[in-house]
C-alpha cells in the first residue's frame, strides 16, 4: 500500500473550535491522518476509507467534548452569513455581537468558567 495522507479542514473550522491555524508547503491545515499502522498492507481502499473515517470521527469527538455545541454551530453559521454578504464587516460585526449576547444571557460562558475555576476542566492554554 502507497503512503498516503489524508488533509481535513481549513480555516472555517479553526475559529469555531478555537484552534490555532499552521501552514505547511501544502498550504492550512488543521490535521492529516496517515494510515494506520495497523493497517495490513493489502488493505482494500474500503479498508483504507474506513480506517480514515474511524481516526476523523475519534478526532473530532475529542475536539468537540470541551466545547459548547450550540457556540460552534453559531460561529460556523456566523461565517456562512459572511460568504453570503461577501464579507461585509458591518453586517458580520452586528451578527457576532448579537449572538455573544444570547450566548452570555443564556449562561454559557459562566457555565465555563465555573468549571475551571472549580477545576473541573482544564484550560487548553
Amino acid at each position: 500500500m502507497s503512503k498516503t495522507y489524508y488533509r481535513v479542514g481549513s480555516s472555517s473550522t479553526s475559529l469555531p473550535l478555537s484552534n490555532p491555524i499552521t501552514a505547511d508547503l501544502t498550504g492550512v491545515c488543521s490535521k492529516i491522518f496517515p494510515p494506520s499502522p495497523r493497517l495490513p498492507k493489502s488493505a482494500t481502499s474500503a479498508e483504507v476509507t474506513q480506517d480514515l473515517h474511524r481516526q476523523v470521527r475519534e478526532y473530532l469527538l475529542d475536539l468537540l467534548e470541551p466545547l459548547d455545541p450550540r457556540g460552534v454551530l453559531e460561529t460556523k453559521q456566523l461565517i456562512k452569513d459572511a460568504v453570503n454578504e461577501q464579507n461585509n464587516p458591518d453586517a458580520t460585526n452586528l451578527r457576532e455581537i448579537s449572538k455573544t449576547i444570547e450566548l452570555f444571557d443564556g449562561g454559557v460562558p459562566q457555565k465555563k468558567f465555573g468549571e475551571f475555576a472549580r477545576k473541573e476542566r482544564k484550560h487548553r492554554l
